[in-house]
């Protein structure tokens, strides 16, 4: 299937603005280019088989009122945030009278660009990305060429909003390091060891004096890649998180804290801890991303990060709507678990801040020491034990 030619193609080479060469070929008033140069355009045009955007032609009469949220295989590990965010959307754009269309993409660049055209052509104002697509470079020229407005959760969209993990996890790490100081480790998979994943950039931000090379040898467990196209990741997560929990504690039997890069990863730990066998290590702290429904009756105290869906939805709904640049990075919530002590339920409290200020607040605590506190023992200080009701996405 031969690339379509776009805008963008056609105004490299004849000098001019995308914004020229489309009021030109879409036939829009144009009181700067003279009619030497309409004229070369439209014979470069034709001679480079482009064809007009029937979605944009329909786009310009009028307003259908529908957007499209788009998904990607490489958010099936993080489905239930991603599907509670895609609620919030939905009610957000109905709230303005827009339809929202939900669509995944495949692992296929070509036919991932030929919905994206698709959906073009049944008049689609615009485009809110929940992941990034295979094709992403072609689609965004497309969106582009036909004047289709667009909106991603990540830095590596033209306009985007995003909910930084790295805050959060910093947030939880320093909560961590006031209560057991550097005792814990991340565990994580070894291609996820490099700054650009959400658990190492959080550590590089909460240990900004260490290189990546002694944060690795200093707080990373590495185990091996899991495969997330599997028919029920979350099993998959659960299962390698108890093996790998089991192995860390058997290397590391004084650990006092164990982080985990998602909660589904975080309670298969939990339940390596709750086996007979581990009954000394049940007071250790706990860590993970999402705050998923499966840790929020779980036995077990596991501190998670969350991003703040609803007013992350609130932003990308009004990106969404409106052509104006774009680049917002927001601060995620952390929830802290602390165990009541008590045998049956509740089996702790819970306490949740923006994480950009829990960061704040926990710089002026110091690092906990070995003799300040005792092993296995967690120490309330500096935590706001509320009763705020556990929130439900």
């Amino acid at each position: 299937m031969p690339a379509r030619v776009s805008l963008k193609e056609i105004a490299a080479t004849v000098g001019l603005s995308v914004a020229s060469v489309s009021e030109i070929l879409n036939n829009r008033p144009n009181n700067y280019s003279s009619e030497a140069t309409k004229e070369r355009v439209r014979r470069v045009a034709k001679e480079m088989g482009y064809q007009v955007s029937f979605g944009y032609k329909l786009l310009r009469r009028q307003k259908t009122r529908t957007v499209a949220i788009m998904n990607s295989r490489a958010q099936m590990n993080d489905e239930e945030h991603i599907m509670a965010l895609t609620l919030r959307l939905t009610t957000g754009f109905d709230r303005l009278g827009y339809a929202a269309y939900y669509n995944a993409f495949s692992d296929d660049a070509e036919a991932n660009l030929k919905k994206v055209r698709e959906l073009i052509g049944r008049g689609v104002e615009s485009f809110v990305f929940l992941g990034q697509p295979f094709g992403q470079q072609e689609i965004m020229a497309e969106l582009e060429a036909s004047g289709i407005n667009s909106v991603g959760i990540a830095a590596t969209f033209p306009r985007w909003v995003k909910s930084c993990l790295f805050i959060g996890g910093e947030a939880l790490i320093r909560y961590f390091r006031s209560q057991i100081g550097d005792n814990f480790r991340l565990i994580c998979e070894k291609k996820q060891c490099n700054p650009g994943c959400h658990g190492f950039g959080a550590l590089m931000r909460a240990y900004p004096e260490l290189s990546g090379q002694e944060i690795t040898k200093r707080f990373i467990y590495p185990m091996e890649d899991i495969d997330f196209y599997v028919s029920d990741p979350h099993a998959s997560w659960e299962h390698h998180g108890f093996e790998t929990t089991a192995r860390l504690l058997h290397d590391f039997p004084a650990i006092r804290g164990i982080i985990y890069m998602n909660d589904s990863f975080a309670v298969g730990g939990g339940n390596c801890l709750l086996q007979p066998g581990y009954r000394k290590y049940r007071n250790l702290l706990l860590g993970g991303f999402n705050n998923d429904q499966v840790i929020r009756n779980y036995p077990l105290p596991i501190s998670s990060v969350q991003h703040n869906l609803s007013r992350l939805a609130a932003e990308l709904v009004k990106e969404a709507l409106l052509p104006t640049p774009c680049g917002r990075l927001l601060s995620p919530e952390l929830h802290i678990r602390i165990p009541t002590g008590k045998r049956g339920y509740p089996y702790w409290t819970e306490h949740t801040e923006d994480a950009a200020k829990a960061i704040r607040r926990l710089s002026t605590i110091p690092d906990s020491g070995s003799k300040k506190n005792q092993p296995n023992k967690i120490s309330r200080k500096g935590i706001q034990n509320d009763k705020t009701p556990i929130p439900t996405p």
